[in-house]
């Protein structure tokens, strides 16, 4: 299981990469899907605004809710 995932743009994700962050860099159609494969393999998932925009607003406010600890 990783600790930590990042979703968003490359630049970005270079940074998280040199961190020790497992990083994902998605197509705006499959960013849904690479959200949620990443709540089930790591501790903590960072994502972008830009990303995050490509979501459901109503499943980002559950993965939200659901954080542990808030």
């Amino acid at each position: 299981m990783a600790a930590v995932i990042f979703i968003g743009d490359e630049v970005t994700a270079q940074g998280f990469r040199l961190a020790g962050a497992t990083t994902r860099v998605p197509a705006k159609e499959t960013v849904g899907e690479t959200f949620a494969a990443a709540l089930g393999e790591a501790e903590l998932v960072l994502i972008t605004a830009d990303a995050a925009s490509g979501l459901d607003a109503d499943g980002l406010a559950d993965a939200v809710r659901l954080a542990s600890p808030l």
